[in-house]
Parts: structure tokens; C-alpha cells; sequence
């Protein structure tokens, strides 16, 4: 088992800063269990938390981050502002998202105007300054 530590988060939120696991761990501070007694333990002694017991305050996600790894109230205050921009942005989306189906028809109807309605091409345009040529000698 391997213990990472923990860095400011991306992911969005709307309350306070979100932590994550850091990639790189500590080679030396590996613990190694037996798979059967492991899973013994976590049956009896330490039971799945429920989805309730998972979250975090945003209070606590902020202790962690200052006091126990040492990042600066600055860091931490940028975090939470970035994931709380990326939350409102998703929110955004996904109201634009309703509208989605009407700018899809509109697209459809614009394409098959354009089919019905011939653009000018090089070769009309010859034509007809052909034709103006002619007619003013």
C-alpha cells in the first residue's frame, strides 16, 4: 500500500478549495499486507464508508492543504477561485445545452437554403461582364 500525498485539486466546486492525490510517492513508506488478511480487516474491522462519510468540508479540505502540507494561503485561495470558475462554466454549459437542439435545426434549415439558393460563381460572373462588354459596343 502506498501513501501520496496530497496537492490543490481541479476538480470544480463551488465551496472552498478541492484536494487531490499527487502522482509521486515515497518508495520507502510501502506496506506491504496479505491480501486475505487485508480484506478480513477491512469486512470486520474497518467497513466501506458510505457516500455521506466521503465528504469533506471545505474547511477541512483547507486545513489540510495550509497547515499539514504547507501550502500558502495564496495557493489555496487560487484553487479554490479556479474551481469554482470551472464549476460555474459547467453550469453554463449545461443550461446551453438545452438550446442545443434548436441551433441544430437551424444549422439544417440554413444548409438546405443554401442548396435551394444558387451562389454566384466565377463563371456566371463572366458571363455577365461578357454580356455588359458586348452590349456597350
Amino acid at each position: 500500500m502506498r501513501s501520496y500525498n496530497i496537492i490543490p485539486g481541479d476538480a470544480p466546486t463551488s465551496s472552498g478549495p478541492p484536494v487531490s492525490l499527487d502522482w509521486d510517492y515515497d518508495p520507502t513508506n510501502v506496506t506491504t499486507y496479505n491480501l486475505d488478511e487485508y480484506e478480513t480487516y477491512r469486512t470486520n474491522e474497518a467497513p466501506r464508508r458510505n457516500k455521506s462519510e466521503l465528504l469533506m468540508p471545505p474547511s477541512h479540505r483547507r486545513q489540510l492543504l495550509s497547515d499539514e502540507w504547507g501550502y500558502s494561503r495564496h495557493q489555496v485561495d487560487a484553487a479554490a477561485v479556479e474551481a469554482r470558475r470551472v464549476a460555474e462554466n459547467r453550469c453554463k454549459t449545461r443550461k446551453n445545452l438545452k438550446l442545443q437542439p434548436m441551433e441544430e435545426m437551424m444549422e439544417g434549415t440554413k444548409k438546405r437554403l443554401g442548396k435551394l439558393i444558387p451562389a454566384t460563381t466565377k463563371s456566371n460572373a463572366n458571363v455577365v461582364s461578357s454580356f455588359r462588354r458586348s452590349k456597350s459596343t
